[in-house]
């Protein structure tokens, strides 16, 4: 695992009918916090882990957005053996820079990891829109969205008041259609964002019962590191559900959300 040293994030926007890619900087740092970087960069690469965990801890008190931040916390986590502080690390680096190969390498060997597995048993075409929607931040499909609506309303405004009589042609579908599509894409992230929110089992093993009780029967049992999507929430309990289908009510303290 490679430490990053690093203030770059890559976002995609778009502009006009395609897709441009700007290169926007990461959070501005003071001299402090940009020495505690490099001091935990250090205290990792001497082995000692526990020093740089809490380093990068105090770090994303105030930047709790900076990916790479998160992306060395996991790294530092995962040489600790501590592979579902590791992953939940990950999976918010990954949350605020999408695209990030490393990220996502680290991320899935670390899952090849886990003793404990379950079969996504989802449609193939809900598990590549999830990927999709991976790809970008809410705020990028939420830009190009409104991008596209802006340039299509823009076009229907201009032959209302110049062109009346021009018929709908080819690229005015184009935009309509990419208008759709767009805001149909901002819809099903707000969906993965807010209502499905994805969540680490953050325990050994954790018990997920029929209802929000102890009283409750368990239905069965996840491990530690295993992504689940919280849907509703009770008191001190949260209601998931697990790729294959299965779900059921889990203790709080047994899980952490990837989004903060």
């Amino acid at each position: 695992m490679k430490i990053r040293n690093h203030k770059t994030l890559v976002i995609g926007y778009s502009l006009l009918a395609g897709l441009l890619f700007l290169a926007c900087p990461a959070w501005s740092w003071t001299s402090g916090e940009a020495s505690k970087f490099q001091e935990a960069g250090k205290e990792y690469r001497a082995g000692h882990f526990d020093k740089a965990i809490s380093l990068y801890q105090e770090l994303l008190k105030e930047h709790p957005r900076e990916a790479v931040f998160l992306y060395n916390l996991g790294n530092s986590y995962f040489r600790k053996g501590k592979l579902g502080e590791a992953i939940l690390a990950y999976e918010r680096a990954r949350f605020y820079e999408p695209r990030d190969k490393d990220i996502e390498f680290n991320l899935n060997y670390t899952h090849g990891l886990l003793e404990y597995r379950v079969e996504d048993k989802r449609n193939w075409y809900i598990r590549a829109g999830e990927e999709v929607l991976k790809k970008f931040t809410e705020e990028e499909v939420d830009l190009l969205g409104l991008v596209s609506y802006f340039l299509f309303v823009s076009g229907w405004l201009f032959c209302l008041f110049f062109r009346q009589r021009m018929p709908w042609g080819w690229k005015r579908k184009t935009l309509l259609l990419i208008s759709v599509v767009f805001l149909l894409l901002s819809i099903a992230k707000d969906v993965e964002v807010r209502v499905m929110r994805d969540a680490i089992v953050m325990t050994k093993e954790a018990e997920v019962r029929y209802g929000p009780s102890e009283s409750d029967q368990i239905a069965f049992r996840v491990g530690e590191g295993i992504k689940v999507y919280v849907v509703d929430h009770r008191e001190d309990w949260s209601r998931v559900i697990l790729v294959n289908g299965e779900g059921g009510w889990m203790r709080n303290r047994y899980l952490a959300e990837v989004r903060v």
